[in-house]
C-alpha cells in the first residue's frame, strides 16, 4: 500500500542504497580450492604448478631447519670442547704451579714455595668454577623456526 510516507512498500530499505563489501584472504603455501581452479580455468596446468611449487618450497624449508638444527648442535660441540679444553690447560698450569711452589719451599725460601703453591690451588679452584660456568654459559636454547601461519577457510 503506497502512502504519502511510504512510497516504496517493496523496498526494505526506504530508498537508501546499501553497499555490502566482501573481503576474503589466506595465508599458506596453497590458495583454497575455488581460486586454484580458477587459476585452471584461466591457464590450463597452472594449478599442477601451483601445488609442485609449494612442494618445493616446503622441501626447501625443511632442508633449511634441518642444516640450522645441525649447525645449533655443532656449535654447542664446539663450545663444550672449548671449554673442556680451557678447563685442561688451566689445571696442567695449576699443577705446574703446585709443583713448582713444593721445590721451591723445600729448596728455598719457604713462603715464596707457599706464594707459588696457593697460587696452583686458587688456580685449580678458579678452573672448575669458571669452567663450570662457561659450559652453563653455552648452553643456549637452539633458535627455534619460524611457524607458518595456518591457512584459513
Amino acid at each position: 500500500m503506497a502512502g504519502p510516507h511510504n512510497p516504496r512498500p517493496n523496498n526494505p530499505t526506504g530508498g537508501r542504497v546499501v553497499t555490502t563489501k566482501v573481503e576474503a584472504s589466506f595465508a599458506g603455501p596453497l590458495p583454497p580450492p575455488n581460486l586454484l581452479k580458477g587459476y585452471e580455468d584461466a591457464c590450463p596446468g597452472s594449478a599442477d604448478r601451483i601445488i609442485r611449487m609449494a612442494e618445493t618450497q616446503g622441501d626447501h624449508r625443511r632442508e633449511i631447519e634441518h642444516k640450522m638444527a645441525d649447525a645449533a648442535v655443532e656449535e654447542m660441540r664446539r663450545g663444550f670442547s672449548e671449554a673442556r679444553f680451557g678447563q685442561v690447560c688451566a689445571f696442567f698450569i695449576s699443577i705446574l704451579f703446585l709443583l713448582v711452589g713444593a721445590y721451591v719451599a723445600t729448596h728455598g725460601p719457604e713462603w715464596v714455595g707457599a706464594l707459588l703453591g696457593s697460587m696452583g690451588i686458587s688456580g685449580i679452584v678458579a678452573s672448575f668454577i669458571k669452567g663450570r660456568g662457561g659450559i652453563a654459559a653455552t648452553q643456549e636454547e637452539p633458535p627455534q623456526p619460524q611457524k607458518q601461519p595456518k591457512q584459513q577457510k
